[in-house]
């Protein structure tokens, strides 16, 4: 049975419209209850989320990122589980539209612009490394940019605190191939360089318009990361 999200009440949030989804769940624009300001909340799903130590270290981790005030990061509002659905995060609504978008459009993008963003996802990942968050997913659809060619980074839902336990289980991959760094494809400890990586082949793209390890196979990709230079 497919669970419907939109127009139903899911804790205290009434969910809109589905904004997004990806291999750890969907994103939808919801109101609070009393409220008329609207946010973005992420229903996380797959096996992963009945693991008790997988749920564990998410209460611990969801603390810490919400800790996170920066102008270049989402701001992460509530965590909750439902019985149900498993883990539910309520983050600020991104103003503008992902990356991706505006590379699909205009990819290369002029020097100053691909510059300019790149410098502020630098500073929003700068400010969660001291504070020992890493994003593990840097990549275009994460990264939301406006008019005035400001940019804010969203999703740390698979963020996980520097150090902590790696979660792999069969079939899931936490992050996207294309823009991985070799110690995520392999038995590599992710560190806050991992981030950097992934945000150096976003610059990459930005400025080329294509990603440098690219294929139409993703065990192409993989194997190119980890062994290509």
């Amino acid at each position: 049975m497919v669970f419907k999200f939109e127009g139903r009440t899911i804790g205290r949030y009434q969910i809109r419209e589905r904004l997004g989804q990806g291999g750890m769940g969907a994103v939808f624009s919801a109101i609070p209850e009393g409220q008329d300001r609207e946010v973005a909340i992420k229903f996380l799903f797959g096996p992963f989320t009945a693991d008790p130590e997988f749920l564990t270290r998410m209460r611990h981790e969801a603390r810490i990122i919400a800790s996170l005030e920066h102008p270049r990061i989402v701001r992460l509002l509530d965590y909750w589980e439902e019985p149900e659905l498993g883990p539910c995060l309520v983050m600020e609504r991104a103003q503008g539209e992902d990356l991706r978008c505006l590379l699909d459009r205009e990819a290369p993008l002029a020097i100053p612009l691909a510059l300019s963003l790149g410098a502020q996802v630098a500073e929003a990942l700068s400010h969660a490394h001291q504070r020992g968050v890493i994003h593990r997913d840097i990549k275009p659809e994460n990264l939301m940019v406006d008019d005035f060619g400001q940019v804010v980074v969203t999703d740390f839902g698979i963020a996980r605190a520097a150090g902590g336990s790696r979660v792999t289980r069969t079939g899931f991959m936490p992050g996207t191939p294309d823009y991985m760094a070799p110690e995520q494809l392999g038995p590599g400890q992710v560190e806050p360089a991992t981030d950097l990586y992934s945000l150096g082949l976003v610059i990459f793209e930005m400025l080329t318009g294509q990603t440098p390890f690219r294929s139409e196979y993703v065990a192409e990709v993989i194997h190119r990361q980890v062994y290509q230079a």
